[in-house]
């Protein structure tokens, strides 16, 4: 429909009253539907927020915390850099001649090769096998050697958190949490964990990490204990 409005001569900017009306009336008949439109859509109780005059604000994600770090388990990492397992290995240092008079049947070998993390650095190496343990240490320039790897089969040798080789492996894992492989336990099955350990420097940060792996036996005890050190 065409409406046709014929109006008089009058000021440009002046509408007569009778067609001020009757564009109200149009407009304001023309715009029900559309506020309609808006209610019926519109949830009840439930306030419209205008894009206009407000920004959407989405409220970051809740993570969970990391999971603490097993204090029995740092503590085992470290037993061989901060205390005195063996005769001759203290504090992470290795004396070769101490180490292998403390079992008759231990033999000691020394070699050097290549560092395989830095190039053109060479590193000095000794190994101490013995019945109740094997100790490899290094050095790069002179002595003294630094523990780099402990196998543990001796029952007598004291360890954190109240261990010892020849308990039962549920004892070990009650103290040092889940292993980082689930396998299922049987003699000759081995349970690895994870130990890493961070350090401030001079404007940088010390890494230290090893593998501890234990090795069963019959009845599911504990029979070997392997400490295996690398850095980044």
């Amino acid at each position: 429909m065409s409406i046709s409005i014929e109006c008089e001569a009058a000021h440009p900017l002046r509408r007569p009253a009778q067609l001020n009306g009757l564009f109200f009336f149009i407009l304001t008949t023309m715009a029900m539907p559309f506020h309609a439109s808006i209610a019926a859509d519109t949830p009840p109780n439930r306030g419209v927020i205008s894009t206009l005059h407000h920004e959407s604000v989405t409220e970051p994600a809740k993570t969970e915390a990391p999971p603490k770090a097993n204090k029995c388990l740092l503590t085992f990492g470290d037993a061989p850099l901060k205390t005195k397992l063996l005769p001759g290995l203290s504090k992470g240092i290795v004396d070769p001649g101490a180490v292998s008079a403390a079992d008759a049947s231990a033999k000691t070998r020394f070699w050097s090769a290549p560092d395989p993390q830095e190039v053109g650095v060479v590193l000095h190496y000794v190994e101490i096998s013995g019945a109740r343990f094997q100790v490899r240490g290094d050095h790069e320039d002179s002595p003294p050697y630094r523990v780099k790897m402990l196998v543990l089969r001796d029952p007598a040798v004291a360890l954190p958190c109240g261990l010892r080789v020849g308990q039962p492996v549920d004892q070990f894992i009650k103290a040092l949490g889940q292993p980082a492989n689930s396998t299922q336990h049987r003699p000759g099955s081995e349970i690895e964990y994870a130990w890493d350990k961070y350090a401030p420097g001079d404007g940088f940060e010390f890494a230290w990490h090893a593998n501890i792996v234990f090795r069963l036996g019959p009845k599911l005890a504990v029979q070997e204990i392997l400490w295996e050190y690398f850095t980044d």
